[in-house]
């Protein structure tokens, strides 16, 4: 089984949500910033296919808790167990592949439905799918049925849902370890029976050698009572265990050896899980992983991944979130799916791009974290991102204000790669900005364009600087040696006076001396820094970003430097 659309209307923080899976969807990962409702969609798919006959509903299930619009959650599905497919049961109801008709390839929200007017019976040859939607309303009950244009809604029962091949594995991993109603071992056989006689055994054969000698005082105070009642007794009164079927609360589990399964470590229990859940059903199950990376290390992440793939290669479904760049970088372009979510309509977009899927598998290597953030600083390398670490740090030292705070983060946009990684950041529902250097003329057309045509701010320095000349530029003679230290420190202050020897500004003996220098002198020096890369790593880019950041106050404020951080301030703080 396979799903192939969903769509979701007034269920918790989700007023509206409708999108198609890319064709052929056998792993999916959710990937999006906190509260972007991926779980939100999971818990809707479980509940769709719910596998009994009744869920605990609250009127907090309802967006915002307006229980005057139902909620309403549509699942459709392919590869159907035949189960289903005779005329006696839903044979009349199968629709076409929306993914099949011509001109629609991409997932999104704004995608014409299969619910629309018209007539959805798949034709000969085409896949045919079967939509099975739950609604609710204020009274809180639960009704599945299976829907289509053609045909009035028809209930689906319990146990036609049971023998749909679904599991789900979240934070109660630990109950497929035990033989429970809601148990992945359920779906290799019934416990109830089989506990139920070996408790009864056993209890009978406890209760027939057992002595509650300490009960026992009771006894004589009884027959007193019998005596004066007129109530009589054939022999001795005592106390005994009794059977009765209504109180056995015991229950079967996997045991290794003489230890429970479920008291090994979270990441081992869910593992068992999933593939208990993957084995329960020959013909492909869908399964839903919460939070894959849940109690795993990175090695068995990576392994799990793969092994997903060799057990869905031709039938079945994954589906995930995640919060783990480690999950994010192992995955490939097709594998991914971005949730966003904007005044309750949650939107769902693929990474998939036919054209360019080289360029965007290496903006996912390079930036895993990035895909997880609402909004991203698109920076053009290693010097700027540490730069935005330092800022990120004066922030919070002075206004008790981490980026963090607005879902802000940054993504290395690999130098002459970085309007098009921004373009296709923003693309994928990203609210992107450009943090780059104005030193290639080459360049200038190109952020034109990106400002006009896709209305991306860009954040560069005066025409003609880097990072590094506009920082020198801008300094005072304190920040120049310091600066220079740094330089120093990591590449070794013979190499830095070879560099300076030339410069009639600089003084150097045993140490390195600047004199009091004019703006073009200064420039000379970051032009230096630029070519020698002196900075050109994450550390060394943070390194000179503090440097700055701890004369903040010291430099005037109709500089470049200060008016183009500034500016990017207020586009992180959303000014």
């Amino acid at each position: 089984m396979r799903i192939v659309r969903l769509k979701v209307d007034h269920f918790r923080g989700i007023e509206s949500c409708d999108f198609l899976f890319p064709d052929n969807t056998r792993i999916a990962c959710f990937i999006g910033a906190g509260d972007s409702t991926k779980t939100t969609l999971f818990r809707a798919i479980e509940w769709a296919l719910w596998p009994n006959w009744n869920i605990n509903v609250a009127d907090t299930d309802f967006y915002n808790g307006d229980l005057t619009k139902p909620i309403k959650i549509e699942v459709t599905v392919t590869e159907i167990p035949v189960f289903l497919l005779s005329e006696e049961k839903f044979g009349l109801y199968l629709r076409k592949n929306l993914i099949d008709e011509p001109g629609i390839d991409e997932p999104g929200i704004d995608e014409p439905g299969i619910d629309e007017p018209g007539n959805d019976e798949p034709a000969e040859g085409e896949s045919p799918c079967l939509s099975i939607q739950l609604s609710i309303g204020e009274d809180l009950e639960p009704h599945w049925s299976v829907i289509c244009n053609r045909l009035d809604p028809k209930p689906i029962s319990t146990r036609d849902r049971q023998s749909m091949s679904f599991g789900s594995v979240g934070e109660n991993c630990g109950r497929d370890l035990v033989w429970g109603r809601y148990s992945a071992l359920q779906k290799y056989g019934t416990a109830q029976v089989p506990i139920k006689e070996a408790l009864l055994t056993t209890l009978r054969e406890a209760a027939s050698h057992s002595e509650l000698r300490e009960l026992n005082v009771v006894s004589e105070q009884v027959l007193d009572v019998g005596r004066r009642y007129g109530v009589s007794f054939e022999g001795e009164v005592i106390s005994r265990l009794i059977m009765n079927s209504g109180s056995i609360s015991s229950s079967a589990a996997l045991f290794d050896n003489n230890v429970p399964l479920r008291q090994r470590g979270t990441g081992s229990q869910r593992l068992l899980s999933m593939g208990l859940n993957i084995n329960a059903f020959e013909d492909g199950t869908v399964l839903l992983v919460d939070e894959i990376e849940t109690g795993l290390e990175p090695f068995r992440l990576r392994s799990l991944i793969n092994e997903f793939r060799s057990t869905h290669e031709d039938n079945g479904q994954v589906l995930m979130t995640t919060h783990s760049p480690v999950v994010v970088a192992e995955c490939s372009v097709n594998e991914l799916l971005i949730v966003h979510s904007n005044s309750g309509r949650t939107s769902v977009f693929s990474l998939l791009d036919e054209e360019n899927i080289d360029a965007m598998q290496r903006i996912i290597r390079t930036n895993p974290e990035s895909f997880l953030s609402k909004r991203i600083i698109v920076c053009e390398g290693k010097t700027e991102v540490g730069f935005i670490r330092a800022l990120d740090d004066y922030l919070s030292n002075t206004d008790n204000f981490r980026m963090a705070y607005e879902g802000v983060t940054t993504a290395n946009g690999s130098g002459s790669d970085v309007l098009t990684t921004a373009q296709k950041l923003m693309g994928c529902g990203y609210d992107v900005c450009v943090f780059m250097d104005s030193d290639r003329e080459d360049q200038e057309s190109e952020k034109n364009i990106a400002c006009k045509k896709y209305d991306i701010p860009i954040y560069s320095w005066a025409t003609g600087n880097s990072i590094e000349e506009q920082i020198f530029c801008d300094s005072c003679n304190t920040m120049l040696k310091n600066l220079l230290s740094v330089a120093i420190e990591d590449k070794g202050i013979q190499r830095i006076k070879t560099k300076l020897q030339d410069l009639s500004f600089v003084k150097i003996e045993d140490t390195i001396e600047i004199k009091s220098t004019t703006k073009t002198q200064r420039k000379q020096l970051g032009t230096i820094a630029k070519k020698e890369n002196w900075y050109k790593r994450i550390g060394l880019g943070q390194e000179i970003g503090n440097i700055v950041f701890s004369h903040w106050s010291e430099l005037d404020s109709k500089t470049n430097l200060k008016q183009t951080v500034d500016a990017l301030v207020d586009w992180i703080r959303k000014k």
